[in-house]
């Protein structure tokens, strides 16, 4: 599959699971995902493709979301607020893409998150830096976050001070 297969889902509007791994998909639109804007969608997979572009937004609409994983894709950068407001979702599986940094704002307005896997990022993108707040809007409930196999130069304190983290257990 070449692209996101919008017009054949529509009649799939009740899904709770939905799996595109393992496909040739290279972006993601906010019209890609509207057809399951208030549904009952859950759990969204489109690891192994090669992602280079997820539409600011598209994602929120998707508000009963609780898993998704994009990992082994080609996502170079997330933008600010990309997953805002999407207060259900526990598990965001980012590794294996090409994030060589986090900027600010990053992770907004998640107060149920509580894995995040952003780990072995591809070899000559290994993540190099995270802003001091790139995590602010996860709200102290994340449990797990995985950041290993990266190049980190840099780990601002404030990004994941234990004042305001006090569920992690695994870092």
């Amino acid at each position: 599959m070449l692209s996101f297969p919008s017009d054949s889902l529509k009649s799939m509007f009740n899904l709770t699971f939905l799996s595109l791994d393992d496909n040739l998909i290279t972006s993601v639109s906010k019209r890609n995902l509207a057809v399951f804007k208030d549904s009952p969608l859950i759990h969204l997979n489109l690891s192994n493709n090669f992602i280079t572009y997820l539409a600011p937004r598209a994602l929120t609409q998707l508000k009963q979301l609780k898993i998704l994983e994009l990992h082994r894709n080609s996502l170079s950068f997330i933008k600010p607020k990309m997953f805002d407001d999407m207060a259900y979702l526990l598990h965001i599986d980012l590794n294996n893409n090409q994030l060589a940094s986090l900027g600010s704002n990053s992770f907004t307005n998640l107060p149920s998150l509580r894995t995040l896997r952003l780990h072995s990022q591809k070899s000559g993108f290994e993540m190099t830096t995270i802003a001091h707040d790139a995590f602010q809007g996860i709200n102290g409930n994340l449990e797990r976050l995985f950041i290993s196999d990266n190049r980190l130069a840099h780990f601002p304190h404030a990004a994941l001070s234990r004042e305001v983290y006090e569920s992690l257990l695994y870092l």
